[in-house]
């Protein structure tokens, strides 16, 4: 085979060594033609496409022909018509998911030289579902316009082209990406289609291969390991060949896998030697969870004692199938902008410069690295109109996530930086891949958007999510992050000496004990979070376990109060509004800790990174510490709450 590829790319100019040609073939011949491809053309890549085959047996043909002799009936407002290949060539191009570069005239002679099918929109002549047949033979580009689809229309319109190809003498055959389940799914159940298997009932693939540009590597690596429990951790190592340019390792696994340190050690050593001092570099990326980190770190100080590491712990961010969808959805009609912006295309030559200089971690090599990362692979580039300088724009990491979103700062707070970013991941979901992101978790404003934006999930928790999700399906699940705060003890001791002569209220409020009965309405009715059973928890909570409350003179009326949570920390801090601003609320916390901690407690409490005020305050005050890693960086607490279908807590 590899005889035959070298005398193909011998006799036809230009077939493997440019960006664009397609390649059709079976599973087999794909995997030899991918290893001869790859040591010929390093620089470029084939991009799988790969898909089920479905053809129309002597028995389908003749039946299709039988129940369409009288024509294929179309809803109310649509018509049947012939393709124009000057009129509709643009709606063809523009709905072709793998569109590129000569797309528009190959469109064009379909249209004028094979059998198509078009269906339009009464009225307006517009189209609203089509397909036309590849010089192949296959049918090709099946698209209803959105707003006229679950009607019928493309199963219609694919009827059509097959009755027009049957009579021709032409068996109607199609390929369909194995990422595709609902035309799979359709395809399996029609009576006209049979899918290719062989002869144990499997189906056989098809592999459509599109040359691509690829960033520049010069070796790459990726394998499995298991642990105890046969649990894997795969690894994917990338050597790239621009002068200076990091190096990349990562390793996947679950976030709490179980390891040998041995046996890591051994696979760190055995990456080192076999990708030729990998880890003996100045620039190199690691990226893995943390417990792979931490024996990473150790291997590494005790194999390179002259050099250290550096660690950006980061949350991890992706899309779901249907935030995906809804991007698309949302986006169809364009990104727009304020005026005085339009999007364009990012320049290798012309943004180098400032790609470089705006990126944090910029270093040697990559310069070249941007150049790279622009020509191979997906970006987004908003720029200023009149002066075309870059005002937002982002990259993708070789890695494939996202990389380097940056706003120019007299361009910011007017949503350009969000719309760069659903620029960029618009273009990746349209070539199948996934979006993802990491994030800092020092950058606290991005973290708090992305927490919040409708189009990314955080896979905090992932393990017990999937688990829950699977064992109650009428349910979903909230979570919130926090920060964790306790008390040293030199700050109890602090605060015991501090409000030993009592702690003073404003005139008109009183100390008083929460009462379980009287108090429980309050309590329950001011809880956020509170669901079915929390009023009676509520009474629970105060029989048994310390509280504070201050009440108002005269009327006896709670004006602020805290409870204690039954794992321990303090829980449910509440002024009413009609008395906030008089620091209540801070004096019922000191109360309450005091309680606690004349009772042997330790008091802690967890703060929603999202709730500013008291991180603020929490931060500032003299009797609390903010629970952080070996490196200042804060530990956060996940909390998850479950819902049932009518949305009620549970």
């Amino acid at each position: 085979m590899f005889g035959a590829f070298d005398k193909l790319n011998e006799e036809i100019e230009n077939m493997f060594d440019i960006e664009g040609p397609i390649v059709v073939c079976f599973k087999p011949v794909f995997e030899l033609l991918s290893e001869w491809h790859h040591e010929k053309f390093p620089d470029f890549y084939l991009k799988q496409y790969p898909c089920f085959y479905y053809y129309m047996s002597e028995n389908q043909m003749t039946r299709l022909l039988e129940e369409t002799k009288d024509g294929i009936p179309l809803p109310e407002g649509y018509y049947w018509d012939e393709t124009d290949p000057e009129k509709d060539v643009q709606t063809l191009f523009e709905t072709w998911k793998h569109s590129s570069s000569g797309d528009y005239e190959r469109i064009q002679a379909k249209v004028r030289n094979l059998p198509s099918s078009m269906i339009r929109v009464s009225g307006t002549g517009e189209p609203a579902a089509f397909e036309l047949t590849d010089p192949c033979g296959f049918l090709n580009h099946l698209f209803t316009q959105p707003s006229h689809r679950l009607k019928g229309l493309g199963t219609a319109a694919e009827k059509g082209l097959c009755v027009k190809l049957i009579k021709k003498g032409i068996t109607p055959a199609k390929d369909v990406e194995t990422n595709n389940p609902d035309v799979i799914k359709s395809s399996d159940k029609s009576p006209y289609w049979t899918r290719w298997e062989d002869t144990e009932g499997r189906p056989i693939m098809m592999m459509f291969l599109k040359k691509s540009g690829r960033f520049p590597e010069v070796a790459w690596r990726s394998f499995w390991i298991k642990n105890e429990e046969g649990k894997r951790v795969d690894f994917v190592s990338r050597k790239f060949s621009l002068p200076g340019y990091r190096h990349f390792l990562l390793i996947c696994s679950e976030p709490d896998i179980k390891l040998d340190k041995l046996q890591m050690f051994e696979v760190f050593e055995k990456l080192n030697i076999e990708m030729k001092n990998m880890f003996g570099v100045e620039e190199l990326a690691v990226v893995c969870f943390n417990p792979i980190h931490d024996m990473f770190v150790e291997w590494y100080n005790k194999t390179f004692p002259d050099s250290s590491l550096g660690c950006n712990p980061c949350f991890y961010y992706y899309m779901t199938e249907d935030q995906m969808t809804r991007l698309l959805e949302e986006t169809k009609d364009g990104i727009p902008l304020p005026e005085g912006y339009y999007w364009d295309k990012a320049d290798p030559e012309k943004d180098a410069q400032t790609l470089f200089e705006t990126w944090q971690y910029s270093a040697n090599g990559d310069y070249e690295g941007m150049k790279a990362k622009v020509r191979n692979l997906p970006s987004s580039m908003i720029r200023v109109s009149g002066t075309g300088e870059p005002a937002a724009f982002e990259l993708t990491d070789p890695t494939g996530y996202l990389n380097h979103l940056f706003t120019q700062p007299p361009h910011r707070l007017k949503g350009l930086g969000t719309a760069a970013e659903k620029g960029l991941c618009e273009k990746l979901i349209k070539i199948g891949m996934i979006p993802f992101k990491e994030v800092d978790i020092r950058n606290q404003n991005v973290t708090k958007s992305t927490d919040n934006n409708p189009y990314w999930t955080s896979p905090v928790c992932e393990m017990f999510v999937e688990w829950y999700n699977k064992r109650f399906p009428d349910s979903s699940l909230e979570l919130s992050s926090c920060f964790y705060y306790y008390m040293t003890e030199d700050q109890m001791t602090r605060l015991l000496e501090e409000t030993k002569d009592g702690i003073p209220l404003p005139e008109g409020y009183c100390w008083g004990e929460a009462n379980p009965e009287k108090d429980a309405r309050i309590l329950f009715e001011t809880w956020k979070h509170s669901g079915p059973g929390d009023y009676e928890a509520m009474k629970a909570k105060v029989r048994n376990l310390p509280s504070s409350m201050i009440r108002v003179s005269g009327t006896g009326e709670p004006a602020a109060f805290e409870l204690t949570d039954p794992t321990g920390y303090l829980n449910h801090l509440f002024t009413q509004p009609l008395h906030r601003v008089k620091g209540l609320g801070t004096a019922v916390e000191k109360g309450l800790c005091v309680k606690l901690i004349k009772r042997g407690m330790i008091p802690f409490k967890e703060v929603g990174i999202h709730n500013e005020n008291a991180v603020k305050a929490t931060n500032k005050s003299p009797y609390w510490t903010r629970w952080e890693d070996s490196e200042g960086k804060p530990i956060l607490m996940t909390f998850v709450e479950m819902r049932g279908k009518d949305d009620c807590k549970n």
